[in-house]
């Protein structure tokens, strides 16, 4: 008998209804999905606190070296005015824009872990799970035991009452079998090689082997009687029950369904914080931008959220009571007939638009490869940028520490190739991977001429009418397939579509 773990494990895996046996777990898994969202936008608000930060500071450095280029008196009078002006707007700026910085931390965060901390609870102990997640789990258990119990109940019924179902058909068809062949069948009549009975000794061996049959039929009779009562009975025991399991299980959803309306809340008025924090700018081509923001956090719908999630993870799915079901030998019989799905490989591919050349030289297609080459810009020494358009000067700002970090290139190695030429191989694209049916090395091909038109089926074939002419890669696979080039690509095709054209082919 399968044990209790084991035949719930199975309920869940076959139904994915709220209802189900431990189906309530991925609503209790949103307790803890809910604490690591609060972790994930403390670290959203923090690294953009850092980014307001870095803005600011750049600012000052940018103020502070140009208004010490303005002491150099280079620039004299008036004409020193508009430069100040930048260098004063530049501070104004960061003095903004490090308020935000403060109230995103000081504000914001803080109230955020403050919120989290109070609503979720790690246990002292390893693993130190979340205490709420448990109790969830527990009341769940909780209000679904006693039904498990009786569920798992009418479960092993129904499947005694199908086995017994089984065992009483075979009988009577064994006495069926005997009553209109008297002389038995091999399967009744065992191993007799060589003995022969003769005439009333072999009668009265098979009545004795009927009445034994009949004598096992009426015994099954009684299980299959026994059985299917004892089914009713699991059944109707489950019915009962079935109205207190709603209830309890309501209550404890409708806790939870509490419990993540608080966090919705409580997150939208986040947001709101956030959308008034960060809206320094009173421009018109910013106002667009923020006016988008403040319409998102405007649709977020708490009541429609929840009522989602109610109609696809909690009460609102539907609730189907198991019912009795009658013992059906025909649908037994063509459960043993399923066969899984054999696919062979080996079979040659089908031709799907056969069409016959009738003047191959006037169906020609002409193959073309465009090789483009590449030119790469090189930044000089003295900050000057060489490409194909001529040099072009490079501004240096105070992020270019931070960018070149970030953005620069892998190392390369330089190789020679046969030619003597030096050739530059990123490190990068060593790790990418390449696939092997489209990649095109460059190399000559046989040529070939289409005999049927194809359509490639996939992303890495090509296709061809009949009467192409192309390169052929690589010889043929095991399943059939060459690797070929045309038009320029590479790519897959089925080797029994083509003929290799010999030097006197037109």
């Amino acid at each position: 008998m399968t044990g209790n773990g084991e035949f719930e494990d199975q309920i869940c895996s076959n139904g994915s209804s709220f209802w189900e046996c431990r189906a309530y777990q991925r609503t209790v898994k949103r307790v803890d999905g809910a604490n690591k969202l609060c972790s994930e936008l403390c670290l959203m608000i923090q690294e953009r606190a850092e980014l307001e930060k870095a803005y600011s500071s750049n600012l000052k450095k940018w103020s502070a070296r140009w208004l010490s280029f303005l002491d150099s008196g280079l620039e004299y009078g008036t004409g020193s005015c508009p430069w100040r002006g930048l260098c004063k707007e530049a501070e104004a700026i960061s003095n903004i824009h490090l308020n935000v910085r403060n109230i995103l931390l000081d504000e914001i965060q803080t109230g955020l872990k403050h919120w989290q901390k109070e609503h979720f609870h790690k246990s002292s102990l390893p693993p130190q799970n979340l205490k709420e997640t448990k109790q969830f789990d527990q009341d769940f258990e909780l209000a679904q035991k006693l039904w498990a119990k009786r569920l798992k109940r009418a479960h092993c019924t129904k499947k005694e009452y199908y086995q017994a179902c089984k065992t009483e058909r075979s009988l009577q068809v064994q006495v069926q079998n005997a009553k209109n062949d008297p002389s038995g069948t091999a399967e009744q009549n065992g191993d007799k090689k060589s003995t022969r009975c003769t005439g009333s000794y072999t009668i009265q061996l098979e009545h004795k082997k009927l009445k034994k049959i009949q004598e096992k039929l009426a015994k099954a009779e009684k299980d299959v009687q026994r059985t299917r009562n004892a089914y009713k009975l699991a059944i109707a025991e489950l019915d009962t029950e079935s109205a207190r399991y709603v209830e309890e299980m309501t209550k404890v959803f409708t806790r939870t369904q509490d419990f993540e309306r608080e966090r919705l809340c409580f997150f939208k008025e986040t947001f709101n914080n956030l959308h008034n924090a960060l809206n320094v700018c009173a421009k018109a081509d910013y106002d667009s931008i923020y006016n988008e923001l403040a319409h998102s956090i405007s649709q977020c719908d708490i009541e429609s959220d929840l009522q989602w999630w109610s109609v696809n993870h909690g009460v609102d799915m539907p609730f189907v009571f198991p019912r009795f079901e009658e013992y059906s030998p025909e649908l037994a019989a063509m459960s043993h007939k399923k066969r899984g799905t054999i696919i062979d490989h080996g079979l040659p591919v089908t031709l799907t638009n056969v069409t016959t050349i009738s003047s191959p030289v006037d169906r020609h297609s002409t193959v073309t490869s465009t090789n483009n080459s590449e030119h790469n810009d090189v930044r000089l020494d003295n900050g000057v940028i060489s490409s194909p358009n001529g040099p072009q000067s490079v501004i240096h700002t105070p992020f270019d520490d931070k960018a070149s970090k970030m953005s620069t290139p892998p190392p390369t190695t330089t190789s020679a190739d046969g030619d003597g030429n030096d050739e530059v191989v990123s490190s990068g694209a060593c790790d990418s991977e390449v696939n092997d049916a489209t990649y095109d090395d460059g190399r000559p091909g046989v040529k070939v001429r289409a005999l049927y038109d194809y359509v490639g089926q996939e992303d890495d074939e090509i296709s061809f009418v009949a009467g192409d002419v192309f390169d052929k890669l690589e010889e043929a696979d095991d399943q059939g397939w060459c690797k070929g080039r045309k038009d320029g690509r590479a790519g897959l095709y089925p080797a029994n579509y083509v003929e290799v054209l010999h030097k006197e082919d037109p």
